[in-house]
């Protein structure tokens, strides 16, 4: 069903959270890959800080999905290699990503057969040292809250989008239908964004493809924790928490308007 979901929306990539190896999120990869093809999409990996997460652990752990899942019709590829999302990135030095990203890392992947495009994750300003040393390929911004770190708000993301070219990165903004974490953070008030009947995703749509990016991301297709979902959805209350309804509009409205803006894109 989800399948069906997304493919209507006009989606052509899913990313899945990935905590590691025998992870539940791992042992669903398959069935994941398997309902994707039926409908004509590609799965891509978003690699979360998993336990003991290194830069070399991050390595092997690409190995092993590229071992397990490369040949699967599915398989996500950016001209011609696996594109991987390392989300939380800064958690890791830019000296020990270089060991392993950078050509003449001690631990390079680069001229392996395992080498793949990397994204990390642009969080300050200051994150261009990170990225210019480290050996990212791009990055990307994921939040849907606008202003929530310098990378997800959307008045800096022209400058990204310049420097990233001046530096041979990606640069790979993404959207969301707005943003509400209470229920899981009830102390994070300050970064929820009113989905205002759809006018919040249209704007950060409207100001993305103004810079023609080769990808974009959208954030998210059912993380329904912090109200980013474009699921359908209908009124909901559990443990007198209520969920946000579309308000004015029907169930399917983000799905419609994501397919709406993706024919422009």
């Amino acid at each position: 069903k989800h399948m069906e979901m997304i493919s209507k929306a006009g989606l052509g990539t899913i990313s899945v959270s990935w905590w590691g190896q025998n992870s539940f999120e791992d042992k669903n990869i398959h069935i994941i890959m398997d309902m994707a093809d039926l409908y004509d999409i590609k799965v891509n990996f978003h690699i979360e800080p998993f336990l003991n997460r290194t830069a070399l652990s991050t390595i092997d752990a690409i190995k092993y999905i590229i071992n397990r899942y490369g040949n699967h019709n599915a398989f996500y590829k950016y001209e011609k290699k696996p594109l991987f999302y390392i989300y939380d990135s800064y958690l890791i030095s830019k000296e020990d990503w270089a060991t392993v990203l950078k050509t003449d890392g001690k631990y390079s992947i680069r001229e392996t057969h395992y080498n793949s495009i990397f994204i990390g994750l642009w969080v300050e300003e200051k994150d261009s040292i990170f990225f210019n040393k480290s050996g990212f390929d791009g990055f990307y911004t994921y939040f849907a809250s606008n202003g929530f770190t310098f990378g997800s708000t959307s008045k800096n993301w022209k400058y990204l989008s310049n420097w990233a070219h001046s530096n041979g990165k990606l640069f790979i903004p993404c959207v969301g239908p707005g943003y509400n974490d209470e229920r899981v953070r009830p102390w994070n008030s300050k970064n929820f964004k009113d989905r205002e009947d759809g006018l919040y995703y249209d704007r950060l749509f409207k100001e993305a493809l103004l810079l023609n990016p080769k990808i974009l991301g959208i954030t998210s297709f059912n993380e329904w924790h912090e109200g980013t979902q474009i699921e359908p959805a209908i009124p909901k209350i559990k443990k007198n928490f209520t969920f946000d309804v579309y308000k004015n509009n029907e169930p399917d409205y983000y799905l419609n308007r994501t397919k709406f803006w993706l024919k422009k894109f």
